[in-house]
Parts: structure tokens; sequence; C-alpha cells
């Protein structure tokens, strides 16, 4: 599953700072029904040949599908014609109705850090609708290994994956999170506690700094740190406020 991981990284990554077209071309979608929430959405899909029900295959669940399916299937096609990646099941979710996809994701992205309106504070019902309507939809319809699954986002849909992963840790087996809105709730993300997480190895460079005795007032502890240091990168970057 390590190449897997480094393949989803790798893609998302690229796309991130390549662009990519806002609807998906070249795809047969699939069509579930209305979601718990009010919901309709639609899954855009490629399923390779590989991958058959007595061989089912890894699963990424590219959330902003609408925005990001097209090239990285064109990516994955790629590596795994190179040989440089396994078969993999992409699953993008997107909304049925384009004209409303920004305040749609808006509102299923963002956690409720209380006071939230009816326009955001969604993450909660969408876990559920992605628990426990959306991926059982896929996995019943597509050879799909379900104890393999990989959930990838970006922006706001990134915000989410981390609400996913902090919310229920074992429904993925690997987390995807690219340039998350993490500003959003005033920073509330920073004072949450992440799981144990293991990370995946990745080529490149490492780096690494060592450590060296302290005098002194004591410092505070990882958590804090972290998170001060969280909300002064976003900070930085200008990014409160602005639409992801």
């Amino acid at each position: 599953m390590r190449k897997v991981l480094v393949l989803i990284v790798a893609v998302v990554a690229g796309l991130t700072l390549a662009g990519a077209a806002w609807i998906a071309v070249g795809v047969s979608p699939r069509f579930p029904e209305r979601a718990s929430n009010g919901v309709d959405y639609i899954l855009y899909t490629d399923v390779p040949s590989a991958c058959t029900r007595r061989s089912p295959c890894p699963v990424i669940y590219l959330l902003d599908g609408e925005r990001w399916f097209s090239s990285t299937r064109d990516a994955l096609h790629g590596l795994v014609g190179a040989r440089r990646a396994p078969p993999v099941v992409l699953v993008g979710i997107g909304y049925q109705n384009i004209a409303r996809t920004a305040a749609l994701r808006k509102r299923d992205f963002t956690p409720d850090f209380g006071g939230a309106s009816g326009a955001t504070g969604g993450a909660d019902a969408y876990l559920r609708v992605l628990r426990d309507e959306l991926m059982p939809y896929a996995e019943r319809t597509m050879p799909i290994d379900p104890s393999r699954r990989v959930l990838a986002g970006h922006s706001y849909a990134g915000l989410f994956a981390t609400h996913a992963l902090i919310e229920a840790p074992d429904l993925f087996e690997a987390t995807v999170i690219v340039s998350p809105a993490l500003w959003f709730g005033d920073y509330a993300t920073f004072e949450r506690n992440l799981p144990a997480t293991r990370q995946a190895h990745l080529p490149g460079r490492r780096y690494a700094r060592r450590r060296r005795k302290r005098h002194g007032p004591r410092r505070a502890p990882p958590g804090q740190r972290a998170a001060s240091a969280g909300r002064a990168a976003c900070q930085r970057t200008h990014l409160r406020g602005q639409d992801a």
C-alpha cells in the first residue's frame, strides 16, 4: 500500500500546483439515490480492467471530483502504464447540481465549531453520508477492496479530510490532505487532537534538526506549540476569510 500512498501524494500535489479543469470530462458518471442530507451527489468513476470481484483493488475517494477527476485519472493511467503504481479504482465525488457546487461543498466540508449558519457546518452530516451511503454504494457496484480506502481532499475538502481523520480514524487506510483550509472557524482545528498516524515514506530530501540541550524556562507542550505554529503559518499566508 506504500506505493499507492506515494502515488496519491504525487498526483494530488501535482494537480494542485498545475491546476485542473472544473468539470470532469470523458467519464461515465454514476448517480446514487438522494442522500439523507438532501443532496444529490454524482460519482465520477474509473475502474481498471485488472480490478475484478475476485481481485478487488484499492480505492481513492477523491473529493471535489468535478474538478480533479479527469486529470487525476490521466495521471494514474500514465503511472500504471509505466508500472510505477498498481491499479487503483478512482471515485470522484461531486454534485449533480453544478451551479450550486460552491455553496454545497462549503457546507459539506466545514465542521460546526459553534455558531454555524446553514451555509457551513455540515461536515458531520457529510461524513455520515460518505460512510453509510456513498461508499457502500460504490463498493457494491465496483470491484473495490474496502480495507484499502484512501480519502483525498484539497482546500475546503482538505479541511474535511482532516475532520474525517479525527472523527473516524479507522474509516480510511490513508488520508491525503493538501493545502487544507485550516483557518476556518478561527483555526479551531488546531485545538483538536489528531489520532496517532503512520506517515508514509516518500522519496526525496529529508530535513532534520539536531536536538540541542536547552537552558531556561520549560517549553510549551508539543500540541500547544503546533497549534501556535499552525495559526501563525495560516496568518502569514493571508488565507483566513478567503473562499477555498
